[in-house]
């Protein structure tokens, strides 16, 4: 989970069926932070090997 704290702002996420979908109360800063966000989520949920 330590990939999850790391993510540049709070925010909620859930998977619903296909569809990972991620949410911030009061919206984001940059794409960029949104971007880092989704990669923590994914580092989560498709760790690399190694």
């Amino acid at each position: 989970m330590r990939e999850l704290s790391s993510a540049p702002e709070p925010f909620s996420w859930r998977v619903d069926g296909t569809d990972l979908l991620l949410r911030r109360s009061g919206g984001w800063d940059s794409a960029d932070s949104l971007l880092g966000c989704v990669r923590a989520v994914t580092s989560v949920l498709r760790p690399e090997d190694g």
